[in-house]
């Protein structure tokens, strides 16, 4: 099960490996850590869980869902912590039993799922009034000028992310997700490493064309 999922997912075994080979996935999480500290925090379809186990190194605690059960035993069985827990969950269905959370988080989500707007009114209410909620998509446009994605059912415009968003969130922050490259950059592919490593990714207000992803800060969910 394991090697078929590494094959097709990402699923780093570790935070380093994660940075090194897996970069532009993990800065992402690398920005919500910013504010996550004390929080009690959300990792909508969490995947692998390598990030909701980062991000429970410095929140109060740490929920991830996801409805792969296999994904989930993979992250139970290599990221464990108190404060850290991983459930079974389709996020077409409210958020329940759990309490409200002050971070949610869910990256590269919403283009593979049925309902995009159900699944972001679930995450808005189960989100504290003063809380935040992190949320990101591939950039559609980019993605059907190169022929689309046939597992992304969900391809966002600029205009369709920022109009999702408004429709749940009174504040929102628009970001795009770009590569910087420094010299560190420039070493790395000499020495035949990875060279997109997470620390070289930035988040610049606005969505750009040319951005492979572009990301939102949400508040003040809408309780409609």
């Amino acid at each position: 099960m394991e090697q078929n999922l590494i094959k097709t997912r990402v699923c780093p075994r570790n935070f380093a490996e994660a940075a090194e080979r897996h970069g532009r996935h993990f800065a992402r999480y690398l920005f919500a850590g910013r504010m996550a500290t004390g929080k009690r925090v959300l990792d909508g379809a969490c995947g692998s869980g390598y990030g909701s186990a980062y991000l429970a190194t410095m929140a109060q605690s740490v929920i991830g869902v996801d409805i792969n059960e296999n994904l989930l035993k993979l992250a139970e069985s290599r990221f464990k912590a108190d404060n850290l827990r991983f459930l079974k969950h389709d996020l077409h269905e409210p958020i329940e039993g759990v309490g409200t959370f002050n971070l949610i988080c869910c990256f590269e989500t919403l283009e593979h799922v049925r309902r995009p707007e159900i699944c972001l009114a679930n995450l808005a209410f189960a989100l504290d009034s003063g809380g935040t909620a992190i949320i990101s998509v591939p950039n559609g446009t980019k993605e059907r000028m190169a022929g689309g994605k046939e597992y992304h059912p969900n391809q966002f415009s600029a205009r369709d992310f920022e109009d999702l968003l408004n429709s749940r969130f009174e504040e929102v922050q628009l970001f795009s997700q770009v590569y910087r490259k420094g010299i560190g950059h420039y070493i790395r592919k000499l020495t035949a490493r990875s060279a997109r490593h997470a620390y070289y990714y930035r988040f610049v207000p606005t969505l750009l064309d040319s951005a492979k992803t572009w990301l939102a800060i949400c508040q003040k969910p809408y309780r409609k």
